[in-house]
């Protein structure tokens, strides 16, 4: 018995560890066009300096995804050999940040790149929130720096 809950455990780890690596990939893919854009920005001979609030921030959706958390969360509990207990949990988590996505003020050009993050790994509203904040962390950021 102490052998298949070490089993199970290790199949837990490789899906977080999965689902960590499918977030890092996309944070990177973003952070490079980011850079790009910046370093086009910067090389782009413009009398006056570009908006940066407008092309960063942009219009606010009022189009949320919609995911089948009950299908991603059983999918990750059969991922480890069928766990009630990680699928009840995944579901509760699922539904609160849903909650706080829905909740949210969200540009166009962020719920687009984080939705197809978030599809990526199979449709997570926890994965979907924590895009969101980061991405508003980041515009925020941005539209403090000074371009010469």
């Amino acid at each position: 018995m102490k052998t298949f809950a070490t089993f199970v455990w290790s199949l837990v780890g490789i899906a977080v560890l999965f689902l960590f690596v499918a977030y890092c990939v996309g944070s990177y893919q973003q952070y490079v066009q980011k850079e790009q854009a910046i370093a086009a920005m910067q090389n782009a001979p413009q009398a006056n300096p570009p908006d940066i609030s407008t092309a960063l921030h942009g219009d606010i959706t009022n189009a949320y995804p919609e995911y089948d958390t009950a299908r991603y969360c059983k999918r990750l509990g059969d991922m480890v050999g069928g766990s009630n207990d990680l699928e009840l949990t995944c579901v509760q988590q699922e539904n609160d940040a849903a909650k706080d996505v829905f909740a949210k003020s969200v540009t166009v050009r962020t719920m687009n790149y984080c939705d197809g993050l978030a599809k990526n790994v199979g449709g997570s509203y926890e994965l979907l929130e924590t895009c969101i904040e980061q991405e508003n962390k980041a515009a925020s950021r941005l539209s403090a720096i000074n371009y010469k």
